[in-house]
């Protein structure tokens, strides 16, 4: 009999912006990655599943369109639709 499947959250993803422009990718690896041979694993994984055309289909057509334009907020603090004028939960 086998386990039911379940998610673990491995890592956050981030673009990197340097001059208004999207220049990199970056990774922060949660506590489930425990050594440098899990984070080699995980990332074999994400090369894996970005090489499925199906998962990607699956990823892509999960997310809701938000908006007209594709553009994505470079800050990560107004990311839910927040402005800094409408936020008020954000510090000062």
């Amino acid at each position: 009999m086998s386990e039911e499947m379940k998610t673990v959250k491995v890592a956050e993803v981030y673009l990197v912006e340097q001059d208004n422009q999207i220049v990199d990718l970056a990774m922060a690896f949660t506590d489930a990655v425990r050594n440098p041979n899990g984070a080699v694993h995980t990332l074999d994984l994400c090369r894996n599943a970005l090489n499925s055309s199906g998962w990607v289909t699956k990823t892509v057509t999960s997310v809701p369109d938000r908006s007209d334009d594709a553009a994505l907020p470079s800050d990560p603090e107004t990311a839910d639709g927040d402005t800094p004028d409408n936020n008020d939960t954000k510090d000062e």
